[in-house]
C-alpha cells in the first residue's frame, strides 16, 4: 500500500473519530481512534503531523496504520 502524509485536522477522543487533511490536497480522510498503529500521545491530537494509509470504502475511505510523525 501506497503511504500518504497529512495533518489532523481535528478529533475528537470522547468520539474516537476525527479528520486528516491531506499534504497533497482533496476530501479530509476519516481517522478512526483504533487506525493508530501505536497508543496515540497524551493532549490533543490537533494539528499533530501523520504518514498513513488509505483503504477505500462506500463512505469515501479511511486512513489506517496512522503514525504521528511530528506534534504540531
Amino acid at each position: 500500500m501506497h503511504t500518504y502524509t497529512g495533518t489532523i485536522h481535528w478529533f475528537s477522543r470522547l468520539k474516537g473519530i476525527g479528520q486528516i487533511r491531506p499534504d497533497a490536497g482533496g476530501y479530509d480522510v476519516l481517522a478512526d481512534i483504533g487506525d493508530f498503529a501505536l497508543h496515540q500521545p497524551p493532549g490533543s491530537l490537533e494539528k499533530n503531523l501523520v504518514t498513513y494509509e488509505f483503504t477505500p470504502s462506500a463512505s469515501g475511505g479511511r486512513a489506517t496504520n496512522i503514525h504521528v510523525t511530528a506534534r504540531g
